[in-house]
């Protein structure tokens, strides 16, 4: 640990900033997740396309 008292004040002003940053990573990735108007579903859905099962049917049951 430095001893010099203006290394210790840079240290905690990085130090402060990054916990800044970090908690707005955590709200925005918060919001994301629990923010009822954030339509995951349809944005996943788009990109993966239909699925038509229809073709796939052969009248066996599994066993």
């Amino acid at each position: 640990m430095p001893l010099d008292p203006d290394v210790l004040v840079g240290m905690v002003l990085e130090r402060d900033a990054e916990i800044e940053r970090l908690n707005t990573t955590l709200k925005t990735l918060h919001a994301w997740i629990h923010d009822p108007r954030f339509e995951r579903g349809d944005v996943i859905l788009a990109s993966q396309g239909v699925l038509d099962l229809g073709d796939l049917e052969t009248g066996a049951t599994p066993a």
